[in-house]
């Protein structure tokens, strides 16, 4: 079987108040994160979109956006969970000063759903404030998200938060974020995920989903060596479907060597701790080591040779155990 992960986009600039871009992303994700991760358990999201940008400066601070949007979410395999989605938004944006800025944000979405329930309204309010420094960069946004159909409203608050720190030699993110979604867009494909479990139900449901990650970088190890630590956090609560209701830590250290300006191999070792909140006989840990070796054909093209050795460790016989190793090489093209 053949997957994919990875992403596209195309923008088309007008003029600097008038521009379009058309982006496709596709993600695997774990159909039933209980049992082996294989291809009989993967699904690949693809999420293809497309928005039109105005923008209108009133004043010499103030910025406003106007953005229509459509998005179209296609599952390969459960095409129940596949969704249309028509999108308008605005934002206010004033500049305090020539590193901090404040902005007010709404959206307003309809949700035509490809399995047969009722279509869905999803309307967000943000406030955000972001500030710049020479070596690091933060930005706040809280409000509220809500879900709306014939059948009653969902409604939680929102939030994000965001901390770049860019140094000679170390580099440090911290982001956290509660947001109400569904299974169908989820998290909408986030790059650089250290799980792949992401409102992992069959079914239309509505989740809150609460997200911490710490990300470290050493780039100093070596001349030519980057060690990497990551720490991320994910909790799933489903409006309905309660049982499904889980939490999962994951913590990673990997290293890469840069053999010259074309070839890089590196490595990185993973454990994950998956609870379910309702559900402790589901409950597994997770264990991956992955090496991989990537060489640059020229500016667009590469290819990597990878294999991956994976363990799980169920709590009880409600889980499939199982050991695998996995090999395989991947071809890219960047554009």
């Amino acid at each position: 079987e053949f997957n994919l992960n990875g992403n596209s986009e195309i923008d088309f600039i007008w003029s600097p108040n008038y521009r379009a871009n058309f982006g496709h992303n596709i993600k695997q994700l774990l159909s039933d994160p209980t049992a082996s991760e294989t291809n009989d358990n993967l699904d690949d999201r693809s999420i293809y979109s497309a928005e039109f940008t105005a923008m209108f400066a009133p004043t010499p601070t103030q910025t406003i956006f106007i953005i229509p949007s459509i998005q179209e979410i296609d599952y390969d395999d459960n095409e129940e969970r596949n969704s249309t989605r028509l999108g308008l938004s605005g934002t206010w944006e004033l500049r305090l000063d020539n590193t901090s800025a404040f902005s007010i944000s709404y959206q307003t979405t309809e949700i035509d759903y490809e399995a047969t329930i009722p279509d869905q309204d999803y309307d967000q309010l943000i406030f955000g404030y972001n500030k710049a420094h020479r070596l690091f960069y933060y930005n706040v946004d809280v409000g509220m998200n809500r879900y709306s159909s014939i059948g009653g409203d969902s409604e939680e608050p929102y939030f994000a938060a965001n901390l770049t720190f860019d140094g000679s030699a170390h580099t440090l993110k911290i982001s956290a974020s509660r947001v109400l979604t569904d299974t169908s867009f989820g998290n909408g494909n986030l790059d650089d995920q250290l799980s792949s479990i992401d409102g992992s139900v069959a079914n239309i449901e509505q989740l809150e989903q609460d997200r911490f990650r710490i990300a470290y970088q050493y780039l100093d190890l070596c001349r030519t060596c980057t060690l990497k630590l990551d720490l991320q956090f994910d909790d799933e609560d489903y409006t309905n479907n309660t049982p499904n209701n889980l939490e999962e830590i994951v913590y990673a250290i990997g290293l890469e060597y840069l053999i010259d300006s074309k070839s890089l191999i590196s490595g990185r070792i993973s454990h994950s701790d998956v609870e379910y909140s309702n559900q402790p006989a589901l409950d597994y840990d997770l264990q991956k080591a992955t090496f991989s070796y990537r060489r640059t054909v020229d500016k667009d093209w590469y290819w990597l040779l990878f294999t991956t050795y994976e363990e799980k460790d169920p709590s009880s016989t409600s889980v499939t155990a199982y050991t695998e190793w996995l090999a395989g090489v991947k071809i890219g093209y960047q554009f």
